[in-house]
């Protein structure tokens, strides 16, 4: 089946007579779920490692290398290690150059919106013992896999993740910092995410 990305960044525009006229929506809007959550809730379906392991993110990469396919390596990444490494380190490349303005010894509590797997909570935790956070997401099968990882990594009593809605659930704690990496693009309602995020962030926050 089909599964459209989420365009909510962008308007629908008509384009003439070239494409046919749709059809009558029979979802419910009981049944109906946001195109995001169900993107991550098919990744998550997969139950996939190197999702699980690394993080939901794109990577950058300074020069073009011959033959790399981010398509052949997600649907077979057993086939190709040395790719998947270098896809992690980037990752985690990018996460070292969007903190490196953050003076993390000034943090005590963060939140992760759209925390995916808790990747960045759990390194940051790692990294530090005295850091706090709580991550939101809309996942279920995403919250599961990161409370596990929680568990297993000793973080328990300072990580905690929350199958919530950023734009709506209030989040538990102030916070000195929030992060989302490549979230915002996703959330439609933009307006009630930074209105639930500031209220959670402490006057300097």
């Amino acid at each position: 089946r089909r599964l459209h990305l989420p365009t909510y960044s962008f308007d629908r525009r008509p384009r003439g007579d070239a494409l046919p006229e749709p059809g009558p929506d029979t979802t419910t809007p009981e049944a109906a779920e946001p195109t995001v959550a169900e993107l991550y809730r098919t990744i998550a379906e997969l139950e996939r490692p190197e999702f699980k392991e690394g993080f939901l993110t794109f990577f950058p990469l300074l020069e073009k290398r011959p033959g790399f396919s981010i398509t052949r390596v997600s649907l077979h990444p057993e086939d190709h290690p040395a790719e998947v490494a270098l896809i992690r380190e980037k990752q985690r490349e990018s996460r070292r150059v969007l903190l490196s303005a953050v003076d993390f010894d000034t943090v005590d509590h963060m939140v992760d919106f759209g925390c995916g797997y808790v990747g960045d909570s759990a390194d940051l935790a790692q990294a530090d013992p005295s850091l706090k956070a709580d991550g939101y997401t809309i996942t279920p099968a995403q919250a599961k896999a990161g409370a596990a990882r929680i568990e297993a990594e000793g973080l328990a009593d300072r990580v905690t993740v929350y199958e919530r809605d950023s734009t709506k659930d209030v989040f538990p704690n102030r916070y000195d910092v929030a992060l989302g990496v490549e979230v915002t693009c996703h959330i439609e309602d933009k307006d009630d995410l930074f209105r639930n995020l500031t209220s959670a962030l402490k006057p300097d926050g």
